[in-house]
């Protein structure tokens, strides 16, 4: 089933090699099968016939992402690790070079230069991040979870890193990014009232989480009487994620 499956892959990909949705489709595809190295060689492939893919630059580095973080768990090496990074980057500038309006693109390269130790280029880039996805009204939540992880994983603002966790799940808590920061709100919230049980900070995070939960859980019911369809069930199983801190 699965050789059939990748045959029917490579199909698509080389009748329609600049098609973004194949783009996605082969890249989360061989990624959800933890064929990275699978997934490389192909969206190289589709590269070499369009060499000006947004989508195809993206997806690659999207895959040295996973692989980055695939050899930071194996602990190995930090020079492969920052190969991996390094590559990803490359991928997620020339993306941005190719379409200037990218913006999980250009919110994801942010991110990674920060990783790298890059924080004056994270900032700078998430200033236009924000600028842009605000005027186009696009992807903005994506921005608020990747600009949220840059507080407080690069800058260890942990307040700052809250209110873009929270204004995330207030733009997109149907998403996975929404799933996400209420994930880490969660933790962050934890944490706190296991030192204090009365951090008053903590349990207002904590009602939030609570009020969307409800919130997210009448829409489903409306969801489930009135379809059942692809975009359901990727709510569904953010919604079951976020219902898993019970």
């Amino acid at each position: 089933m699965m050789k059939e499956s990748e045959k029917l892959v490579e199909e698509a990909l080389n009748g329609s090699p600049e098609h973004p949705h194949v783009m996605r489709y082969v890249g989360i595809f061989f990624r959800d099968q933890g064929s990275i190295d699978r997934s490389v060689a192909l969206l190289k492939k589709a590269l070499e016939s369009s060499p000006n893919s947004c989508f195809t630059h993206h997806q690659l580095a999207l895959c040295f992402k996973n692989k980055k973080m695939n050899l930071q768990r194996e602990r190995r090496d930090t020079e492969v690790v920052d190969e991996a990074r390094d590559k990803s980057i490359y991928h997620l500038e020339k993306a941005t070079s190719i379409k200037a309006s990218f913006i999980i693109a250009m919110s994801e390269l942010a991110l990674q230069y920060a990783e790298r130790g890059d924080l004056y280029m994270a900032e700078g880039l998430f200033e236009t991040t924000f600028k842009t996805a605000t005027e186009t009204n696009d992807h903005l939540h994506v921005v608020h979870f990747h600009y949220a992880q840059f507080q407080q994983y690069s800058i260890r603002r942990e307040d700052l890193a809250i209110q873009h966790y929270k204004e995330c799940l207030a733009i997109g808590p149907h998403t996975g990014e929404g799933t996400r920061s209420a994930q880490k709100l969660m933790k962050i919230a934890q944490k706190h009232i296991k030192d204090d049980p009365n951090d008053w900070k903590a349990n207002e995070i904590v009602g939030l989480i609570y009020q969307v939960k409800g919130e997210m859980w009448q829409d489903n019911e409306c969801h489930a009487k009135a379809s059942s369809n692809e975009e359901d069930d990727e709510y569904l199983k953010n919604l079951d994620e976020l219902m898993s801190f019970q």
